[in-house]
């Protein structure tokens, strides 16, 4: 009875729990699209603000709509990094699907767009890690990230225990 968004919003505060008993930095944002003038880029917290009862109320307020224009938001994502004042920059990206928007009728550009932005932003020094909850994904995920830069997880159910173990592996 839990849905994917509930599951990965569960997901995501108990990996932000986790962090904020560290010493790391980290802030949860999202994003949508409805076309590639109507990109909405979700900032749920910030850096530098708590895990309070603001962040909850926007968690809880998401709803799962729209496309996923995934080159975009990895873009704007990866110029907030290079601003944080940080030594170590992940882009840790969640995601239950490969790129697509209602005005693209050709998807393999979308993909080829967001592997365009992985690459810029690993240039750039911010590096991505992508977890999918896409079974069949493997292909485009490939093409995006990398062979090594991606974790396909098979039962959404175990996504909120497996997320803070794999930020644990990629951040030591």
């Amino acid at each position: 009875g839990t849905s994917m968004l509930d599951l990965m919003r569960r997901a995501s505060l108990l990996l932000g729990s986790a962090i904020e008993h560290s010493r790391d930095q980290w802030a949860i944002h999202g994003f949508r699209s409805n076309g590639r003038h109507q990109v909405h880029y979700l900032r749920l917290k910030e850096f530098n603000q708590p895990l309070d009862d603001h962040v909850l109320q926007r968690m809880a307020a998401l709803e799962s709509e729209w496309s996923t224009r995934m080159g975009t938001a990895i873009r704007h994502a990866s110029h907030l990094m290079r601003q944080a004042k940080t030594q170590q920059r992940l882009i840790l990206l969640l995601t239950d699907g490969e790129p697509h928007d209602i005005d693209m009728p050709w998807p393999t550009l979308l993909t080829k767009d967001a592997a365009r932005a992985v690459a810029q932003s690993t240039a750039e020094g911010t590096s991505i890690f992508c977890v999918s909850v896409d079974r069949t994904g493997d292909n485009y995920l490939k093409e995006i990230f990398g062979s090594h830069r991606y974790r396909v997880i098979d039962k959404i159910e175990q996504l909120p225990n497996q997320l803070p173990e794999l930020y644990c592996q990629l951040s030591a």
